[in-house]
């Protein structure tokens, strides 16, 4: 149970550090003075979001249809999980899905990396990325569901796994060598 409570509130607390990050054009300034030369840790960035309203569009599923209706008019609304490792590969996906007619795609967000440093920082290459992707969806009118993580990030054991490109891993410059070592009492995390 404790490790069970212990992995929802790091899924949470990176949530929110993510979320923090998505808002629009954050500004960046250190917030110290650059470390000395000789030291491997850098400068974290302070991002200062900026409240957007975005107004989402009427949805309704009316007994008898057989699609949701968009502010009315009935529509195939959602049908892409759009997925890249670059960023012209979502480029191509939002066109083609604005092409097909879709209003909403699914787009997990530790594609183009984690979103995150080793120092707990948040990417800000991660961000300018990101925020390239939503402009062109919100360009092409299509609304983003964001997935933040999965499961195989934090995986090191058998099966699919990114955990060697986890930033927290010790290969990678992180404080452990293994997932499990994140609930650690007393741990660098």
């Amino acid at each position: 149970m404790k490790n069970t409570t212990a992995s929802l509130v790091i899924i949470l607390s990176t949530i929110i550090l993510l979320l923090s990050a998505c808002l629009s054009a954050p500004a960046v300034s250190p917030t110290s003075a650059p470390p000395p030369t000789n030291s491997p840790v850098p400068p974290t960035p302070t991002l200062s979001p900026t409240a957007i309203v975005v107004s989402l569009p009427t949805l309704t599923l009316k007994q008898g249809d057989f699609y949701f209706s968009v502010n009315g008019q009935q529509s195939f609304v959602f049908s892409r999980n759009i997925a890249g490792y670059q960023q012209i590969h979502y480029n191509t996906f939002l066109d083609w899905s604005r092409a097909g007619g879709s209003k909403f795609a699914r787009i997990q967000l530790d594609s183009l990396s984690m979103g995150y440093m080793w120092t707990g920082a948040v990417d800000p290459n991660w961000v300018a990325q990101w925020d390239q992707v939503f402009d062109k969806a919100e360009a092409d009118g299509i609304y983003i569901l964001p997935v933040f993580s999965g499961w195989f990030d934090w995986n090191a054991g058998a099966g699919y796994s990114t955990w060697k490109s986890n930033p927290l891993n010790k290969v990678n410059s992180g404080p452990v060598q293994s997932p499990g070592e994140l609930f650690q009492k007393g741990s660098a995390t």
